[in-house]
């Protein structure tokens, strides 16, 4: 899953940190290698208005003209269905000792928290 902005730039965005061809590259090469946006892997398509930086100097926090800038960008193993973990459960069931393994329940920007910064948290359940 890939970021809104990472292939649908506004031209004016192109040379903002954390928006540059380059960062964008890279980034894509981090999920091209098994990574994944917790976000996204949660959230799907439906992110819009989801974002975690608002520019103070042109004050776009009221009217949410932001960027998602911050993630979790978490290993592939985490983002595996829920029942894939079911031998594990089974195992726990009968006696054994298997571990169930973690797995991305929810993420989440917390814009609300604080209006006093150009950020807002994100927060990441793993169960």
């Amino acid at each position: 899953f890939f970021f809104w902005y990472h292939k649908h730039l506004a031209p004016h965005l192109k040379k903002q940190a954390g928006c540059t061809i380059e960062e964008r590259a890279a980034f894509t090469d981090w999920l091209s290698r098994g990574y994944v946006d917790a976000f996204r892997h949660v959230h799907g398509s439906s992110c819009a208005g989801a974002y975690t930086y608002w520019s103070t100097r042109a004050n776009n926090r009221p009217e949410n003209k932001g960027l998602r800038l911050d993630y979790f960008v978490c290993s592939g193993s985490l983002a595996t269905p829920s029942d894939a973990t079911s031998s594990a459960a089974e195992g726990e069931a009968a006696g054994g000792s298997a571990p169930k393994a973690l797995r991305i329940v929810d993420c989440y920007c917390l814009p609300d928290l604080t209006k006093t910064s150009d950020h807002c948290p994100v927060a990441l359940v793993l169960a």
